[in-house]
């Protein structure tokens, strides 16, 4: 296995994704990809989309920051951080395009969720993938 993307929402619940993910992956000696999908806003705002756009990639770095102290054991893999602007499904299709993954892991939640905004795409992108995916409950 060469790697897992993690998809992630960077709440507090997102801890045990990662968690379980950081675990599969030394297992499995798997690089990791973590995900944060975010929109940037909507239509109303009238301020400048660059620096709202750096800020909000600031503030997730600064989240994930946080949120990786209290994973164990993801200080000893390889991961790389991406916030991507974007619906989720749409950032997780990218992702499996142009980068070579093995696994998808999502929480239950933020899985549900997406599901609920985009009438069951997150089904229908896992029907259609050749990927496992691992849906991971929260708590």
């Amino acid at each position: 296995m060469k790697s897992i993307l993690c998809v992630t929402d960077l709440t507090d619940s997102a801890v045990n994704v990662l968690g379980k993910t950081t675990e599969m992956a030394r297992a499995l000696q798997a690089h990791v990809v973590i995900l944060f999908p975010y929109r940037l806003i909507g239509k109303n705002y009238s301020g400048n989309m660059a620096k709202l756009r750096e800020e909000l990639e600031q503030q997730a770095h600064d989240k994930f920051e946080e949120l990786k102290h209290t994973v164990s054991g993801l200080d000893s893999l390889t991961y790389d951080f991406h916030p991507e602007i974007g619906f989720p499904v749409d950032q997780i299709k990218t992702y499996l395009q142009t980068t070579d993954v093995d696994m998808v892991a999502i929480g239950q939640a933020q899985a549900n969720s997406i599901n609920e905004t985009n009438s069951n795409s997150l089904q229908q992108l896992i029907a259609h993938s050749r990927l496992p995916f691992l849906i991971i409950p929260e708590k």
